[in-house]
Parts: structure tokens; sequence; C-alpha cells
């Protein structure tokens, strides 16, 4: 997930994490499942290439599927 201020999570944690640490937690996790697939939710107010940076992160970790979440809109 990418939070409103831009912070990085991974799965339900509810502690940020930096790039670099995303990015090995990310590649500890292809290594056991290369199949995964990978959805990122991102806040409605972050900026796009916030997002667009941590889809990088995913691809260099070498995640291959990667989807994103949306909220519905009432």
């Amino acid at each position: 997930s990418v939070d409103a201020m831009g912070r990085f999570y991974l799965d339900q944690s509810k502690t940020p994490l930096e790039a670099d640490a995303l990015a090995f937690a990310l590649q500890a996790a292809v290594e056991k499942d290369p199949d995964r697939t990978v959805l990122i939710r991102g806040d409605r107010h972050i900026d796009y290439g916030r997002m667009m940076e941590a889809m990088v992160l995913l691809k260099q970790a070498g995640v291959s599927k990667i989807g994103l979440m949306t909220e519905n809109v009432d």
C-alpha cells in the first residue's frame, strides 16, 4: 500500500517501510512464490509518481503480476 503521505506498507502492516526494505521483502516473497500476484492499494491523494515508484520497485524485485486495488465510489 501507499498511504496519503506516500509511505510504503507491505500486507496489512501498520509500520511503513523504506523503499530498500520493501524491495528486499518483495524479493524474498518472489523467491518463495514466483507466480505471486501483488496488488497495490494507493491512497487517492498520493502523487501519481509515487504510485509508479511502487510499481517500479515491484518490477525490480521480480514481480511479474501486478494489479491495482480500487475502492468503490458512491
